[in-house]
């Protein structure tokens, strides 16, 4: 597991080099760095730097994407477990269709249906005659 949230597994990256961070822990480390090397909170700030103009334009750009200097939280603190597809589950008939009742048709109508926003059939009302 990554050392820095205990939540994710470390990528392959990390792996093969001897590092301990999953993807998002390790992106944020390379914009630590970034945000800490580069001076973007003494920009913030307006501190007065020994820096050509054209540098500081490129920093100011950079500082445009930083996740740190836009207050994003840190991977650690956003971490969802579990199931994250919000999609509405429903049960649908597939007595009324025409295909073989394999699970594979039954997705591929749900899949067909899905696209065109075709309502699945529905069954028609028993009506009784009275005399």
């Amino acid at each position: 597991m990554c050392s820095d949230c205990d939540k994710r597994p470390i990528c392959e990256e990390q792996r093969r080099n001897g590092g301990s961070l999953c993807e998002p822990c390790l992106d944020w480390a390379s914009w630590e760095n970034e945000h800490n090397d580069n001076c973007h909170l003494e920009l913030q700030e307006g501190e007065t730097l020994v820096l050509s103009d054209e540098h500081v334009l490129e920093i100011r750009r950079v500082m445009e994407n930083c996740p740190i200097c836009q207050g994003y939280p840190h991977p650690r603190d956003t971490f969802k477990a579990g199931h994250t597809n919000t999609a509405p589950k429903s049960y649908v008939s597939h007595a009324e269709c025409g295909h073989p009742r394999t699970p594979k048709e039954r997705e591929l109508c749900r899949r067909a249906r899905r696209a065109v926003e075709i309502p699945a059939p529905r069954k028609a009302k028993k009506v009784s005659h009275a005399n």
